[in-house]
């Protein structure tokens, strides 16, 4: 069996050697005969992940001839979790918010078991990651009510990640739209029936959350003052837009004030969903 394990191990080795060198580009070798590529121009960086990092993988995994064998989003301990080798080596060979191609033999993949119903025993592998700093512990909004991080590229970075979608922006940075149903435009000077629910910007992501706060309220279109600068311009821009939800930065909705009696801190971002009817 070991003779028959190095045999096999030097083969797969050799094969997934030429398929990363046939490639255009420059590809630099890792443990256990893999071989990296990063898709940036440039991959030298600090912010590497280390052992005991958390970092997130959207990956593919291709059999060597091209073919698509699976696909996954996740998130996982460098080092730490029970996952192949190559995501490991991979990870902290690479920068985050990185983008690259790995080629694996079996054994620092799937080995003899490989995933069943989608990955075969024993297959070298090519994957596709992209890999990031996974926003899911919510660190990333403390560190902007604390004033650590800037607000506008993180709540960016968590929309990317969250892949919310039909996102239009509207205020480069600090305002984006998710339009869930439209209907005939408002017309300014009247009034209609506006029902919002204020949310946290989190992890949670765009479906209901606990920190919810209602509000109904009439509303003449236009009224200055009335709502929050990220809903006015959003209705202002998207008059036909019915339902639809606000993502914004702390200076389009609460500010350095915040609502302290329903939990918004200070330089907080939001979501608001918001309807309205006539």
């Amino acid at each position: 069996m070991t003779e028959f394990n190095a045999s096999r191990f030097e083969w797969e080795t050799s094969l997934v050697d030429s398929f990363a060198h046939s490639i255009d580009s420059v590809v630099e070798p890792m443990v256990a005969g893999m071989w990296i590529r990063s898709v940036l121009e440039d991959n030298a960086c600090e912010d590497r992940p280390i052992l005991g990092d958390r970092v997130h993988w959207d990956w593919k995994a291709f059999a060597l001839d091209g073919r698509l064998m699976t696909e996954e989003r996740q998130s996982f301990l460098v080092g730490k979790d029970a996952l192949p080798m190559v995501f490991h080596e991979a990870a902290m060979a690479s920068c985050f918010k990185d983008s690259f191609h790995v080629w694996s033999p079996s054994v620092a993949a799937f080995g003899p078991t490989g995933i069943p119903g989608r990955i075969p025993p024993f297959a070298p592998l090519r994957f596709e990651v992209r890999q990031t700093r996974p926003l899911a512990e919510g660190q990333w909004l403390v560190d902007v009510q604390e004033g650590k991080t800037d607000e506008s590229t993180a709540l960016k970075a968590w929309l990317e990640e969250a892949e919310v979608p039909g996102l239009k922006e509207v205020e480069p940075g600090h305002v984006w739209v998710q339009i869930h149903e439209e209907g005939f435009p408002l017309q300014f000077g009247e009034t209609v029936a506006l029902e919002i629910q204020t949310h946290l910007v989190s992890w949670a992501g765009t479906g209901p959350t606990d920190d919810a706060v209602g509000q109904v309220l009439d509303w003449k279109v236009g009224t200055p003052d009335q709502l929050v600068k990220a809903l006015e311009i959003s209705t202002s821009i998207h008059p036909e837009a019915q339902v639809l939800t606000v993502f914004c930065t702390s200076d389009w909705a609460f500010g350095t004030d915040g609502v302290p009696e329903s939990g918004i801190k200070a330089r907080t971002p939001v979501r608001f969903d918001l309807r309205w009817t006539r």
